[in-house]
């Protein structure tokens, strides 16, 4: 069990990794073997510029990187998911929910470029907080986001997110902010 930051407590998830959230759009699932080719092509330099993470090397790197973040949704840690459109299963980025035990669970999205400025990465974020909050007894989230990131900035802030501190990364200067539960 963990304590949440109001007091309440609440058991860890022992597996997620057969979640599935849908929107109106979109249906975000459990990250599989099988998604590893389709997110490995739409990793562009551009993509993760602003990005924590380093892009993968090969398709075979991508696919040793997803088994780690699949034993981490079956420990109920993190839950790593894949967007796609929900009426013709098109790959469109993914989303995740990291440190799922701590009072403050932190969010990540990122959608691939071609299909960016549409709405999926607010319409993604928001259903899977919506979800995770009352699942785990979340009060809120933190989203750490590059500085220089107005797109993901913007998206935190109409989410209802503060900036509640700065930190330097590796790749940049990043404002972590506190995003409520909805």
């Amino acid at each position: 069990m963990a304590q949440c930051r109001d007091g309440r407590f609440r058991m860890r998830p022992e597996n997620i990794t057969n979640t599935v959230i849908s929107t109106p759009r979109l249906e975000l699932r459990s990250l599989t073997p099988g998604d590893a080719a389709e997110i490995f092509a739409a990793i562009t330099p551009e993509l993760t510029r602003f990005m924590a993470w380093e892009p993968p090397v090969s398709p075979a790197a991508m696919a040793r990187s997803q088994m780690i973040q699949i034993s981490a949704m079956a420990a109920g840690t993190d839950l790593h998911l894949v967007i796609r459109l929900k009426d013709d299963g098109e790959f469109l980025g993914r989303a995740g929910l990291h440190a799922i035990g701590s009072a403050e669970p932190e969010l990540g999205i990122w959608i691939k470029e071609t299909a960016q400025s549409r709405g999926y990465g607010s319409e993604a974020i928001a259903a899977l907080a919506a979800w995770a909050a009352p699942r785990f007894g979340i009060a809120s989230f933190i989203w750490p986001v590059a500085e220089e990131n107005v797109r993901s900035r913007r998206l935190a802030e109409a989410l209802g997110g503060v900036p509640i501190r700065s930190t330097i990364r590796p790749k940049y200067r990043a404002i972590i902010y506190r995003i409520p539960a909805p």
